[in-house]
């Protein structure tokens, strides 16, 4: 009688609930390894896992440096969130295998959990599991996400995380709300504490929100708990560069790359007159990210005043070959602490010409906008053919089109901007991104009005359009040329909640109708 109640109560027993977990993981696996054997094929056809990124990526630290020191480089990072510099350091340091195998054995890792992740987040938002393993695969064997896999960039551990965060906020309608507060509170974190595309600010939206989804139903003191975990971390991190440097920030050279956003669309010749007029300082006519001795004529005499080599070394210490004349040259090192002044001086320079300036302003913006669905080439200088027909497949997936460019006559700078410019536009992801942005403001005005049917999901689609209007819109108003690369990480989420909406949309009609 016991069990015969039990099952009128829809109680399961747990050896049921082991049997409906292991199925719904079945798809999760299923698609992982098919992600995998694709990966296999492009990497033993040619493709190969590069380093180079160590010593050349501007956000790195130099490499020596941290493979050597990697908690005493994060003492002194401050051009970025420290999470993926301690994770290179660690790894360089510590690993038992050499530099590039762990690296690609880690990017390899974040792939399968990637795929894996978005096939049940598809689940989790009703899709049947075939149509889940179908749409993951589409949105991960896009060719940007694969060459992502074999470069140790960050792009794929943020895109790791942001479909990690939607899930755990889609969890299982017998997961308490206050357990998927918690998650995403920590998955938030980690994302703020790796890229700076999403500041605290972002965490702060993304956590309100919740909290007053869940209100009612989280009591204050769990909610108060999750804060605290992004208020150590990320305040103590904040506070640490304030301390140090003067500066409470995530990212210190946020005003340099600010001015990149703004200052090349304005005339040459009208930044000499405003530099001549003490308007901007002669940073704004050298650009943004050189060498320091192109500043150090143009900025007061410097001696950093902590002595590590993460901040007192204005060169990194491994050369680089140019690929177009095989010139070698040292990057520079954009954590030396005397570029400090210089990034702030950068700042309030594309503060006056954003003011003063709107028209080059807002030219930029619908440049970077336009940018921002450029398909570009992923297969590049890739030996892989399998790599390159994918990459053919996907230019035709993507409605890849030849739209009129945004001028840019009278810009001050334009050669860097002109092959991003000449880039196809993909029409596939302007109507996959818009898709996802209405149907997440279509879930907020659902829980707002109180008639989400399910919460989690809605929630988590809300999230969803959170993630895609955010990283747009920030991606193109601080930021001029890195569309793009931007948009990888939003890639997969974007591509495979879009594509669920259109089948379940799609899938209801047909039901009503029958």
């Amino acid at each position: 009688m016991a069990v015969l109640r039990g099952q009128r109560c829809g109680v399961r027993s747990g050896e049921e609930w082991r049997g409906s977990l292991t199925r719904a993981k079945r798809p999760a696996v299923a698609a992982a390894a098919l992600w995998a054997l694709a990966y296999v094929i492009v990497w033993t056809s040619g493709q190969r896992f590069s380093t180079a990124y160590l010593d050349y990526g501007w956000q790195m630290l130099p490499y020596d440096t941290l493979r050597a020191d990697p908690l005493g480089s994060m003492w002194y990072l401050h051009i970025q969130p420290p999470l993926w510099n301690l994770t290179i350091g660690c790894i360089g340091r510590w690993s038992p295998f050499p530099t590039a195998i762990s690296l690609q054995l880690l990017m390899f890792v974040f792939g399968l959990v990637l795929v894996g992740l978005l096939t049940s987040l598809l689940g989790r938002l009703r899709l049947r599991p075939r149509a889940a393993v179908i749409v993951s695969l589409v949105a991960t064997l896009n060719p940007t996400v694969i060459k992502m896999a074999f470069e140790p960039q960050y792009e794929l551990a943020v895109a790791c995380g942001l479909v990690a965060l939607v899930w755990a906020i889609a969890g299982r309608a017998e997961a308490a709300n206050a357990k998927r507060y918690t998650q995403a509170a920590l998955i938030g974190t980690a994302i703020v504490m790796t890229r700076s595309l999403y500041p605290p600010e972002w965490l702060v939206v993304l956590l309100a929100g919740l909290a007053w989804v869940y209100r009612g139903s989280v009591p204050w003191r769990r909610v108060i708990g999750a804060l605290a975990v992004p208020v150590i971390a990320i305040g103590g991190w904040m506070l640490k560069n304030e301390i140090l440097f003067g500066t409470a920030t995530m990212s210190s050279w946020s005003g340099m790359n600010f001015e990149r956003a703004v200052v090349p669309a304005v005339p040459r010749a009208e930044l000499r007159r405003l530099v001549e007029a003490g308007k901007i300082s002669e940073v704004a006519l050298i650009g943004p990210f050189q060498a320091y001795d192109e500043y150090r004529p143009y900025v007061a005499s410097c001696t950093p005043s902590h002595h590590h080599p993460a901040v007192d070394t204005p060169l990194r210490t491994r050369p680089v070959t140019s690929i177009f004349d095989g010139a070698t040259s040292y990057v520079a090192n954009f954590n030396y602490e005397c570029y400090l002044p210089i990034y702030d001086r950068a700042g309030a320079d594309a503060w006056y010409v954003t003011l003063h300036y709107p028209r080059a302003w807002l030219e930029g913006r619908l440049w970077s906008a336009r940018a921002w669905f450029g398909a570009g080439l992923a297969q590049g200088a890739s030996s892989s053919a399998p790599l390159h027909w994918l990459d053919d497949l996907y230019g035709v997936a993507r409605v890849d089109v030849a739209l009129p460019q945004v001028s840019m006559r009278g810009w001050g700078t334009t050669a860097a901007f002109e092959p991003i410019a000449r880039a196809r536009t993909s029409i596939a992801l302007v109507v996959l991104t818009a898709v996802v942005i209405a149907v997440g403001l279509g879930h907020s005005w659902r829980i707002i009005r109180r008639r989400a049917s399910d919460l989690a999901r809605s929630g988590a689609l809300s999230a969803v359009g959170l993630v895609a209007g955010w990283s747009f819109a920030v991606g193109i108003v601080g930021e001029l040329g890195e569309q793009a690369r931007f948009r990888t990480m939003t890639d997969p989420l974007v591509v495979a909640v879009a594509l669920a909406s259109i089948v379940r949309w799609f899938g209801d009609r047909r039901d009503r109708a029958a």
